[in-house]
């Protein structure tokens, strides 16, 4: 039945037109792992630096020997099914003589199944932590120094995110900008409290 309908096919349109749709079947499946590896697998959103204090001049203050603590909103989408992240924390500087500067303060290696749900996250996981420590001040006479909290790092959910990872073109998180980068929260570090 099947091999009499596509000798059919074959003959009744042009034999030009029938190897364009056999050649689009046969790649199908890369076709659908191509728009699955295009966006990111997962949404994240809403990051906020839960262990900041709201200071007097309404800026979000973290102090040193506190530790650091971060909440956020993310949609793991459920087409990619099981994913592999790389994530560095990264903090960076803003404003001053140090401003760009980026220091990584945690890599972690994740993995998860996308079930379309929307979540709150945070990090780092418990019992890790990160401390605060009088190092993150890149001017050592600085009694306050502005920061930026963000993560970036690949995805690894299917082949042709293995492929591009061979050819050294990985699949990177990006901002709702197109950066590199997840959503960036900006607080003041100090080195004592109000």
């Amino acid at each position: 039945m099947i091999p009499t309908a596509f000798r059919n096919f074959r003959i009744a349109v042009s034999p030009f037109c029938f190897w364009i749709v056999l050649v689009l079947i046969l790649m199908s499946p890369f076709e659908y792992w191509a728009i699955v590896s295009w966006p990111d697998s997962t949404d994240y959103f809403l990051q906020e630096v839960d262990s900041a204090v709201v200071g007097p001049d309404g800026r979000r203050y973290i102090f040193v020997g506190d530790n650091l603590h971060v909440r956020a909103y993310n949609w793991r989408h459920l087409i990619n099914g099981t994913c592999l992240l790389s994530v560095d924390r990264i903090r960076e500087n803003v404003n001053g003589p140090f401003a760009g500067k980026r220091t990584l303060m945690q890599h972690v290696d994740q993995q998860f199944v996308g079930d379309g749900i929307i979540r709150r996250t945070s990090w780092p996981i418990s019992p890790q932590q990160i401390r605060i420590t009088s190092d993150w001040f890149d001017d050592h006479q600085a009694t306050e120094q502005e920061l930026d909290i963000y993560t970036t790092g690949t995805y690894d959910c299917n082949l042709l995110d293995r492929i591009r990872l061979a050819l050294g073109i990985p699949r990177i998180h990006h901002d709702g900008e197109g950066h590199p980068w997840r959503e960036r929260t900006r607080v003041v570090l100090r080195r004592e409290r109000f």
